[in-house]
């Protein structure tokens, strides 16, 4: 239904779901082109669905009013209409450059506007999507994007893999270094490092969200676990061998709890064992909870 709709030149989508026939449009040949020019100067070329409707609101409100365009969707489709012989449109995303309709994306606009090539500032990005007016499920469609090609750093850095490299002697230190701060536990949580001093000196600071990348994506020995319930804020992943038999963070705690001979404990006995292996922050995962080699019964966890 909405090819054919979209074939018939005097009708245009006016909502997600609705459309609309131009010849409701009153005023529809009032020139929009100068008021276009000057957002697209202001903002390097580039404007949402949002900030387009933002600035038409300041403009010439009784253009909205009078076609009864109450939300940015109705505007935006009306102006792809006139405007789209002159520039690309990609909802949510209008340039001023026609030819960039086909890689119209958030991750471009981004990385053109703040100037990112083999970095990506995830805090400057945040700050541009703001200013862009971009609402949160488009701000973050580039995270499964960022995830295959690029690594985190820091806190708030990204690195395009491609720009980071290892050598062999920097891949086998680093793996002595896991191994040697593993000690006879075979596993080691990230966050139980408190300095990177004995890890080889990298063209980057040593810090657990690097670490974690590294492993990720490098080395051959070791691999990573977390918990199901992964908060982004901090990194909770743990590194054990990759000929372990473990293969989740409810099998790690059991593994731990035969070691140390208790077939069940308390939430508070739970708490106390984790934070020892720091292998909680706050509260218990909820891996735990509903696990098929643990129960959990009045307050009591067990191995199954």
């Amino acid at each position: 239904v909405a090819f054919i709709l979209q074939r018939n030149r005097n009708m245009i989508q006016w909502s997600k779901d609705e459309y609309n026939l131009m010849e409701n449009i009153q005023d529809q040949d009032k020139n929009f082109d100068a008021f276009l020019q000057e957002q697209f100067h202001q903002y390097n070329g580039y404007l949402s669905a949002v900030l387009l409707y933002e600035k038409m609101q300041e403009y010439d409100p009784e253009f909205l009013q009078l076609n009864q365009m109450n939300d940015e969707r109705s505007l935006y489709y009306y102006m792809e209409y006139r405007y789209q012989h002159l520039y690309a449109f990609r909802y949510p995303h209008i340039s001023m450059n026609k030819e960039e309709k086909k890689k119209l994306s958030t991750l471009y606009i981004a990385s053109q506007c703040c100037n990112f090539t083999d970095f990506f500032d995830w805090k400057q990005y945040v700050e541009f999507s703001n200013t862009m007016r971009w609402k949160e499920a488009t701000i973050y469609t580039i995270l499964p994007i960022l995830n295959e090609n690029y690594r985190k750093i820091n806190n708030k850095m990204f690195i395009r893999n491609t720009a980071f490299v290892l050598t062999d002697e920097q891949k086998a230190e680093i793996s002595k270094e896991i191994k040697n701060k593993m000690r006879s536990n075979q596993f080691l949580s990230i966050q139980n490092i408190e300095n990177y001093q004995l890890f080889p000196q990298l063209s980057l600071p040593w810090n657990e969200y690097l670490l974690e990348s590294i492993v990720e994506h490098d080395l051959d020995d070791y691999t990573l676990i977390a918990p199901m319930d992964k908060d982004r804020r901090y990194v909770r992943s743990i590194i054990i061998p990759k000929q372990s038999n473990i293969q989740s963070y409810d099998e790690l705690v059991v593994s731990i709890m035969k070691k140390e001979n208790l077939e069940c404990c308390s939430e508070s006995q739970m708490k106390q064992l984790l934070k020892k292996h720091k292998l909680m922050r706050n509260t218990i995962p909820q891996d735990l909870y509903h696990s098929s080699c643990m129960w959990y019964v009045n307050e009591i966890f067990g191995i199954a």
